[in-house]
Protein backbone atom coordinates (compact mmCIF):
# COMPACT_ATOMS: atom_id res chain seq x y z
CA UNK A 1 0.00 0.00 0.00
CA UNK A 2 2.76 2.58 0.71
CA UNK A 3 4.20 2.03 -2.77
CA UNK A 4 0.76 2.51 -4.36
CA UNK A 5 0.23 5.68 -2.34
CA UNK A 6 3.61 7.01 -3.48
CA UNK A 7 2.81 6.16 -7.10
CA UNK A 8 -0.53 7.96 -6.82
CA UNK A 9 1.08 11.05 -5.28
CA UNK A 10 3.75 11.24 -7.97
CA UNK A 11 1.17 10.79 -10.74
CA UNK A 12 -0.96 13.56 -9.25
CA UNK A 13 2.04 15.90 -8.94
CA UNK A 14 2.98 15.28 -12.58
CA UNK A 15 -0.58 16.03 -13.70
CA UNK A 16 -0.68 19.20 -11.63
CA UNK A 17 2.89 20.52 -12.05
CA UNK A 18 4.18 18.80 -15.27
CA UNK A 19 7.28 16.65 -15.64
CA UNK A 20 9.70 17.50 -14.15
CA UNK A 21 7.47 19.38 -11.74
CA UNK A 22 7.79 23.08 -11.05
CA UNK A 23 6.36 23.56 -7.58
CA UNK A 24 5.06 26.88 -6.23
CA UNK A 25 7.37 28.84 -3.95
CA UNK A 26 7.03 28.58 -0.17
CA UNK A 27 5.56 32.08 -0.01
CA UNK A 28 2.72 31.07 -2.33
CA UNK A 29 2.05 27.95 -0.28
CA UNK A 30 2.05 29.88 3.00
CA UNK A 31 -0.36 32.46 1.56
CA UNK A 32 -2.72 29.78 0.25
CA UNK A 33 -2.56 27.90 3.54
CA UNK A 34 -3.21 31.09 5.51
CA UNK A 35 -6.23 31.90 3.31
CA UNK A 36 -7.61 28.40 3.94
CA UNK A 37 -7.06 28.71 7.68
CA UNK A 38 -8.68 32.16 7.73
CA UNK A 39 -11.73 30.74 5.94
CA UNK A 40 -11.98 28.00 8.57
CA UNK A 41 -11.70 30.40 11.51
CA UNK A 42 -14.50 32.70 10.37
CA UNK A 43 -17.10 30.40 11.88
CA UNK A 44 -17.58 30.73 15.65
CA UNK A 45 -16.37 27.82 17.71
CA UNK A 46 -16.94 26.72 21.29
CA UNK A 47 -13.75 24.66 21.43
CA UNK A 48 -11.40 26.59 23.73
CA UNK A 49 -8.67 23.98 23.39
CA UNK A 50 -8.19 24.44 19.66
CA UNK A 51 -4.55 24.84 18.67
CA UNK A 52 -3.25 27.45 16.25
CA UNK A 53 -1.76 24.88 13.88
CA UNK A 54 -3.67 22.56 11.64
CA UNK A 55 -2.89 18.86 11.78
CA UNK A 56 -1.25 19.02 8.35
CA UNK A 57 0.94 21.95 9.42
CA UNK A 58 2.00 20.13 12.55
CA UNK A 59 3.04 17.05 10.59
CA UNK A 60 4.80 18.95 7.82
CA UNK A 61 8.49 18.20 7.45
CA UNK A 62 9.16 21.06 5.06
CA UNK A 63 8.92 18.79 2.03
CA UNK A 64 5.36 19.13 0.87
CA UNK A 65 5.65 17.05 -2.29
CA UNK A 66 6.49 13.39 -2.81
CA UNK A 67 8.76 14.33 -5.72
CA UNK A 68 10.85 16.51 -3.36
CA UNK A 69 11.08 13.69 -0.83
CA UNK A 70 12.37 11.31 -3.47
CA UNK A 71 14.84 13.89 -4.82
CA UNK A 72 16.18 14.31 -1.27
CA UNK A 73 16.84 10.56 -1.25
CA UNK A 74 19.15 11.00 -4.24
CA UNK A 75 16.88 9.77 -7.02
CA UNK A 76 17.03 11.44 -10.43
CA UNK A 77 13.95 12.72 -12.28
CA UNK A 78 14.17 9.80 -14.73
CA UNK A 79 14.17 7.32 -11.82
CA UNK A 80 11.28 9.00 -10.02
CA UNK A 81 9.00 8.89 -13.06
CA UNK A 82 9.30 5.08 -13.00
CA UNK A 83 7.49 5.04 -9.64
CA UNK A 84 4.22 6.06 -11.34
CA UNK A 85 3.71 2.38 -12.08
CA UNK A 86 3.48 0.73 -8.66
CA UNK A 87 3.47 -2.77 -10.13
CA UNK A 88 6.95 -2.55 -11.70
Amino acid sequence: MPIKATADKITQEIQQFRHPPVFPSNKEEQRNQQEAEDANTDAPTDNKFKGNKSKATSKSSGQAYQWEVMRSLGLSNSEIIKFCEASE
